[in-house]
């Protein structure tokens, strides 16, 4: 998915400040690992409701990697803007030190279940964390960026926005609302004139590496005949190809939206406009679509 392109600094290699939400497990976690291990002068500022994995992994990052970056952890439920406001408001010593020129927008949560069985609660909490914890970051990040005149927000979108799946109306929903998001934010800059704040939206497909994912084309009996052609059209990924497709992007190597793998977002543009709507619900339901996420409850997502 292609989209105006902003001029991008490589910032990993600096002196400057990250933070990541989300960032105990999972994508999060990957890319914390993959900048503490590339650069020897960054402060990384992480945030994740799961305290006990943040300890574990801010202590294989100084004690296992021996990183030379400053880790900074902080317990966070972002959907909570007091919570958000008060966790900025502690990191600043960072920041002041090293100005925050890159925000991982990553948390995220998914319920898997039939729209009908949703509880309001339930539809509540995924776009609490999914999307309303965008706008909070963003509040708090965005002056930031905008005084100092440069920086890079990265959103973690799904490419479940685009495909949509049974079973995942609301995670399919909000993942929606944050490419909106970032194209109205996107949009908002150019319009004030800060070519130097780029905004990235990443799009995965499944990864392997993920539990909540793991189920996708997990086809038994009777459904075998589509594992074929699933693999082919929608091939799983690892958090080690995301986290690579997003430091490519921070550092302007690649279109600041897109999808991984990248072909799914020509892929999906292709059946849309030439096939009808009866065989592109066929193509992605037997991909994976109709039956993958049956018994998905709550984890975390990307």
């Amino acid at each position: 998915m292609s989209c105006c392109r902003f001029r991008t600094r490589s910032y990993i290699h600096n002196e400057v400040s990250i933070l990541i939400t989300g960032a105990a497990s999972g994508i999060g976690r990957r890319i914390a690992l993959d900048i503490a291990t590339m650069s020897t002068s960054c402060t990384l500022i992480l945030l994740d409701i799961d305290h006990e994995k943040l300890h574990e992994l801010k202590s294989f990052l100084e004690t296992q990697v021996k990183t030379q970056c400053i880790i900074a952890i902080y317990k966070c439920d972002v959907s909570s803007s007091r919570q958000v406001h008060a966790v900025l408001r502690d990191a600043r010593e960072h920041i002041n030190q090293k100005p925050l020129a890159c925000l991982i927008s990553n948390a995220g949560v998914v319920i898997g279940k039939d729209i009908d069985k949703l509880s309001s609660k339930e539809v509540d909490r995924v776009l609490g964390v999914n999307v309303i914890g965008s706008f909070n970051l963003l509040r708090e990040v965005l002056p930031l960026m905008k005084q100092q005149g440069f920086g890079t927000i990265c959103f973690m979108s799904s490419v479940m926005a685009l495909l949509g799946s049974s079973n995942l109306s609301v995670y399919c929903a909000s993942k929606a609302a944050i490419n909106s998001l970032a194209e109205s934010l996107r949009l908002e800059l150019a319009r004030d004139g800060f070519f130097e704040i780029s905004v990235v939206v990443a799009m995965p497909y499944a990864l392997h590496s993920v539990g909540m994912f793991s189920a996708i084309g997990a086809f038994e009996s009777p459904r075998d005949w589509a594992r074929p052609l699933r693999d082919i059209l929608f091939p799983r990924i690892t958090d080690e190809d995301v986290s690579q497709s997003i430091l490519d992007a921070i550092k302007g190597k690649c279109h600041n939206s897109f999808t991984i793998p990248f072909h799914l977002s020509y892929l999906h543009a292709l059946m849309r406009l030439t096939l009808p709507i009866g065989v592109f619900d066929l193509i992605v339901g037997t991909c994976g679509g109709f039956y993958g996420l049956e018994e998905i409850n709550q984890e975390k997502a990307p």
